[in-house]
């Protein structure tokens, strides 16, 4: 029932948050991510609160309304990542918590009930959830009141400017007079616009710089998509992994609730020590100062590809061992060690984010989490399904993590092949891009059009919603470099062509 209950509430909350994240990358570009941090907060906090009642005030399971407030927990469309330090102090702090409030409680008068059952909770057991509440309504506050917007106002700016154009260009389409063909060009647009942020992960043409080749910028764009492919699967089989570990473990070793919070601790306590003090020291000391790894901001270079291949390498090896293990002590300590796999996440994030502009940081998440929550609907429920059928039929419920290893060796492969396509060593070092877009160039022809003489209509090509945000600063200054190298002049030439022309006619 748990396993079933689980695979419910991941369809739910990835149904839900699939509908929303679209539009959740692109807004915060656009208005800050303030107001979407404060939404997550409050939204979670109002679920956890309908959780507490559901669970708390029926004496059965309600099964229906819970996975409702799982998929409302995603209505904002953000998967939260939690820092791993707080994460490992959770279990431990609801632990201590319960065993003080049991001692508290015992040392009162008590009130026995006559209809009791041996499986009811007892009152200390609900102090955990309380606690919780408290913590995410004061969470609440601070995200409110306090926490800082972190999006400038010159790129929120940018961003809504572009929203702008985008809906005039859509605004012109539904002029049409409607009609059977209409209607469906109309409902097939809705839906490719609702999955147009997927087109970034295929890195827009107007990103090309000047000075590759098309055989080199296609090598650029399947190494993107490889990188995404890696950071889907790790994060589909992590969501899964995790509902799997803990019903694996009270089947093989009986662990109880307490035995839970500490392994839980112990995993993410682990994981913390290698983001914030490994990692630091494997980054500045041993790939910069011993192998000599060069830094490069624009594409992935060899201290991204070694903290991946090791971060998924050191998974797939933990993954293999654990049906082998017989004791819980061996377990935790293979739980520890497993830790280095967290190196691999944030540095696949950090490198897919180099091909493309700050501007469109929020659109490309966009893009990365719809493929995310594609794949949470079907991976975690296929996950669980493979433990189900593992136990009742194969009788051989560590053969799950076997099947994870051996994806997570594909994954490495993947990454040989991109380190291929890059013709990546230790010994790259960044490349002098030489960017050009698609707007400048059609305001260069705009010029060159308006000086062969009088014009009487201006067609001016609008930049794709994916234009880096160098382009418009550029363009803002008054020139640009052709596709020559000449410099063009973008200001002056047109105003002065239009005072010539009293009237005119065209399309903007």
């Amino acid at each position: 029932m748990v396993s079933h209950m689980k695979a419910c509430f991941g369809v739910a909350a990835s149904v839900i948050a699939l509908l929303v994240m679209t539009k959740v990358g692109s807004l915060s570009d656009q208005y800050g991510r303030k107001y979407f941090m404060v939404a997550v907060v409050l939204d979670i906090f109002l679920t956890r609160a309908l959780k507490y009642y559901l669970l708390s005030r029926y004496d059965h399971l309600m099964f229906k309304w819970l996975v409702f407030s799982e998929a409302l927990a995603s209505i904002t469309g953000v998967g939260i990542s939690f820092f791993y330090a707080g994460v490992s102090l959770g279990p431990v702090s609801s632990s201590f918590l319960m065993e003080f409030t049991k001692k508290f409680r015992a040392a009162r008068p008590q009130v026995i009930v006559a209809d009791a059952t041996i499986n009811a909770v007892e009152p200390y057991e609900w102090d955990p959830l309380r606690l919780e509440l408290v913590a995410f309504a004061v969470c609440s506050v601070l995200a409110i009141f306090m926490l800082p917007e972190s999006r400038p106002e010159k790129s929120r700016r940018r961003s809504r400017s572009l929203s702008v154009i985008s809906r005039t260009t859509v605004g012109a389409e539904d002029q049409k007079p409607l009609s059977l063909h209409t209607i469906t060009s109309k409902v097939v647009g809705s839906i490719t616009t609702y999955f147009s942020p997927l087109k970034l992960l295929w890195i827009p043409e107007e990103f090309k710089p000047v000075n590759y080749t098309d055989g080199r910028f296609y090598r650029e764009r399947m190494a993107v998509i490889l990188l995404t492919t890696c950071d889907c699967c790790l994060t589909c089989m992590s969501t899964g992994s995790g509902q799997v570990f803990m019903l694996y473990g009270i089947l093989k070793f009986s662990w109880s609730a307490g035995t839970l919070g500490y392994v839980l601790s112990i995993t993410f306590a682990a994981k913390a020590f290698t983001l914030i003090i490994l990692a630091p020291f494997l980054n500045h000391f041993v790939y910069h100062k011993v192998f000599h790894f060069k830094v490069m901001k624009r594409q992935l270079d060899m201290l991204d590809f070694v903290n991946i291949t090791v971060g998924l390498s050191v998974d797939a090896l933990t993954l293999f061992w654990y049906p082998f293990i017989n004791t819980t002590p061996v377990f935790l300590g293979v739980l520890g060690l497993s830790s280095f796999s967290a190196l691999a996440s944030p540095s696949l994030n950090s490198a897919i984010v180099k091909y493309y502009p700050d501007s469109q940081t929020g659109a490309l998440f966009s893009a990365i989490y719809l493929v995310k929550n594609i794949c949470n609907i079907t991976v975690p429920v296929l996950m669980l399904t493979i433990y189900n059928y593992s136990i009742t039929d194969w009788n051989n419920p560590g053969i799950l993590f076997q099947i994870m290893a051996a994806c997570l060796l594909m994954l490495v492969g993947f990454m040989f092949i991109v380190k291929r396509l890059l013709n990546l060593s230790g010994t790259s070092s960044a490349e002098v891009l030489t960017r050009t877009s698609s707007f400048s160039r059609s305001r260069s022809n705009s010029v060159a059009h308006s000086r062969s003489g009088s014009i009487s209509s201006v067609n001016v090509t609008i930049p794709a919603a994916g234009a880096s945000s160098d382009y418009f600063q550029s363009a803002d200054s008054g020139s640009r470099a052709d596709s020559e190298g000449s410099p063009q002049k973008l200001a002056n030439p047109m105003s002065n062509t239009l005072k010539k022309n009293s009237s005119f006619s065209g399309n903007v």
